[in-house]
């Protein structure tokens, strides 16, 4: 980046949120740029449903055939399961019962795709700082790679860098209250899976064993999985060698697996924060800088893209001298009121696994009723969804109610 370069757009972070925001605001012909710490496009499949909403704006910026192409077969995205584990019988099943144009692309992959749409507009290794606004500009504060500081303006600065990033913290007022709720480790492992899921194909399947509940989370359907559970305050990657996974693996699947090897462990918490203020003067949230949702329905990515969606035509009116700053109200009324409702949705069935390892352990037909409300809510919340087998009459009737009333 040069010290003295001006922008009409730029954007801190380039996630799938950030680039999307700069693939639109550059097919608008806005002159816009972002900023990104990490080296590249990440390599780690975080998010992974990508909703029927988010696949029209990805449609109109000219990436959706590459997402789709870049996703794994529509049956992946229909289905969520609940079992004692993979090979031994269903407790829940919920259906789409519908198949939009819902796909399940990896975040890795579907960075890849955007980034190959805006190469030379996104300077990586470059760490936004600070932000400072004038009257007629914002000056955004950078380090380099080597180390240097730049401090480039725009008109307008965009924070799509994260929960970690300027955004979520008190570079601006109205950032929100964190409130964790729970830590958790993800697994990555090279595993042979795939026989065992045949005819089983879900987005995530609850296996709920005599230990601890895991979910198993689909990469790329063959050897490539995530398993997710709660992790101790103090826990490390070391806490987690070939063994105790192998053994986690053998509870989860019913069985010792052959060839199984860690791709890598990572620590994250769940939390929930709702910016109060998405605009302060020429400075917007998007994202996970406005919004950091716990990961029940697979909601933060697709409510970043509807912040892209609702942002991106105010920002090319305003450099375009058209409206004015209550444009920019008016996106903080939208999109803080649909953050707000999603995450209020959120913590609200942030218990479901639990109550499904209730029902698993006690067979109350109460408990699994209301598991299979929340879970066919999960694909409702998407588009629609509802249960189709192995729970009692009354599980079954009340989740296709709920939905039809949705």
């Amino acid at each position: 980046m040069t010290p003295d370069r001006h922008h009409e757009v730029l954007i801190a972070g380039a996630g799938p949120v950030g680039m999307a925001a700069l693939l639109a605001l550059r097919r608008a012909g806005v002159d816009a740029a972002a900023v990104d710490r990490g080296t590249g496009p990440t390599d780690y499949p975080k998010a992974r449903v990508v909703s029927a909403r988010s696949m029209a704006l990805l449609h109109a910026l000219g990436a959706g055939p590459a997402v789709r192409a870049a996703a794994l077969p529509g049956d992946w995205t229909e289905r969520i399961l609940a079992a004692r584990d993979l090979t031994g019988p269903e407790l829940l099943r919920i259906e789409s019962s519908a198949r939009p144009d819902r796909v399940l692309c990896t975040q890795d992959r579907l960075e890849h795709v955007l980034a190959a749409r805006v190469r030379g507009a996104v300077h990586h290794s470059c760490t936004a700082l600070a932000v400072d606004q004038a009257p007629d500009h914002v000056t955004l504060t950078v380090r380099t790679p080597d180390g240097g500081v730049v401090r480039p303006t725009a008109d307008y600065v965009v924070l799509a860098d994260g929960c970690r990033g300027l955004g979520a913290g008190d570079a601006l007022p109205g950032a929100g209250i964190r409130r964790r709720m729970m830590r958790q480790v993800s697994i990555r492992v090279d595993a042979p899976l795939r026989p065992l899921v045949a005819g089983r194909e879900a987005f995530i399947s609850y296996l709920l064993g005599d230990r601890q509940p895991v979910a198993l989370l689909v990469v790329d359907g063959d050897r490539d999985w995530i398993l997710m559970t709660l992790a101790g305050r103090t826990e490390t990657a070391a806490d987690y060698p070939l063994p105790r996974v192998r053994e986690l693996l053998a509870a989860v699947t019913g069985g010792p697996v052959p060839d199984v090897a860690v791709r890598g462990v990572r620590f994250s918490d769940s939390a929930h924060r709702v910016a109060q203020r998405y605009a302060v003067g020429r400075v917007v949230r998007a994202g996970d800088a406005a919004h950091e949702l716990p990961p029940t329905g697979a909601s933060g990515l697709n409510l970043g893209l509807a912040d892209v969606a609702a942002l991106t035509g105010r920002l090319t009116a305003l450099v375009r001298g058209r409206g004015g700053p209550g444009l920019l109200t008016e996106y903080e009324t939208e999109r803080r009121t649909a953050g707000e409702a999603t995450g209020r949705w959120a913590r609200e069935r942030f218990g479901t696994v639990r109550l499904l390892s209730r029902a698993h352990s006690n067979g109350d037909p109460a408990d699994l009723d209301r598991a299979a409300r929340e879970l066919a809510c999960y694909l409702d919340h998407h588009e629609t969804g509802r249960c189709v087998c192995a729970a009692p009459t009354t599980a079954r009737t009340a989740a296709e109610e709920a939905i039809s009333r949705a």
